[in-house]
């Protein structure tokens, strides 16, 4: 697969993914979900004990999942399509990093997610 390639397969994941993330409550749990994998993850690397790293999976994950089931009453894509297990990571902390850099909004658009109060929405057909 040529770079270029992969990178066009690997935006319309993030596309995917987006709209799999389209409700607001989902969102949010993936962001306290990472806020405590991560914070799991240096509190035993760094102060111990480091029986916690075994908990920063289980806690990131079920958190992420259990929006997803509660909130769009669906399963994570990497549910699906476990060979991409890492792109769900990165889209994850992508997702995360441009919500708290307020950047987010034109991404969901480019996904065909409408945004504002009443949280996200699909339109079918929006996509490029």
């Amino acid at each position: 697969m040529t770079a270029s390639s992969e990178r066009d397969e690997f935006h319309e994941f993030w596309l995917l993914y987006l709209r799999e993330h389209r409700e607001p409550g989902v969102r949010a749990l993936h962001y306290l979900a990472t806020v405590v994998g991560a914070g799991l993850f240096v509190w035993g690397l760094v102060w111990g004990p480091l029986w916690l790293l075994l908990l920063v999976l289980p806690a990131g994950y079920g958190l992420a999942w259990f929006g997803h089931r509660v909130f769009q009453g669906n399963n994570p894509v990497v549910a699906s399509r476990p060979s991409k297990a890492i792109w769900g990571a990165r889209c994850d902390l992508r997702m995360c990093w441009l919500a708290l850099t307020g950047r987010l909004a034109p991404e969901l658009e480019s996904a065909g997610i409408t945004t504002g109060k009443a949280g996200g929405s699909y339109r079918a057909g929006a996509e490029s």
